[in-house]
């Protein structure tokens, strides 16, 4: 819709093509919903360092490398400008900051990302990329050790990495 995470978190009625959140809705009528991954992304942005930076409305490029899948949501000025998903078990490190830097520059497509297995990646219309100097990245996930000593910065809002989910769906209902 408008490019605000707390858009992919329901507390009303949830769009039909979202049937994973309509079958939680389902076990748990009335219940506040969202995909773990938006819930990541969410709570990533309470990290002292990436909340300053998204305030500012600064660049910001958000990595949640997860067990099953890697998400990138790109934010500027407090927008969410481009987002890509991939299955993270058919990424290596160079092949994942390969991605990240087209999505970053807009570049990647959707149907490149299907075509090798995944789940997509947009951008939004008329958005022309971010320069990669101004961008802060900040990763997340369990399997954040994929992007191991390349100058990322590690969320831990809270003071721990493991909270970032949680953190990211109570703020996101707040």
């Amino acid at each position: 819709a408008g490019g605000v995470i707390g858009d992919l978190v329901f507390d009303g009625e949830i769009p039909g093509e979202l049937t994973r959140l309509a079958a939680l809705r389902h076990v748990a009528p009335g219940a506040v919903v969202c995909d773990t991954g938006t819930a990541a992304m969410r709570g990533a942005i309470e990290d002292e360092e990436a909340r300053r930076r998204y305030d500012q409305g600064s660049p910001l490029m958000l990595v949640n490398v997860g067990n099953a899948h890697t998400l990138v949501f790109v934010l500027v000025e407090q927008r969410v400008k481009a987002i890509y998903e991939h299955h993270t078990h058919s990424l290596s490190p160079v092949d994942l900051i390969k991605d990240m830097n087209r999505v970053l520059s807009a570049e990647i497509t959707g149907e490149e990302i299907f075509a090798r297995g995944g789940h997509g990646a947009a951008h939004r219309q008329g958005w022309r990329g971010a320069d990669p100097r101004e961008t802060f990245v900040s990763v997340t996930g369990p399997r954040r050790s994929l992007l191991h000593n390349q100058g990322f910065h590690y969320a831990t809002p809270g003071g721990d990495q493991m909270m970032v989910g949680a953190i990211g769906l109570l703020c996101a209902i707040q």
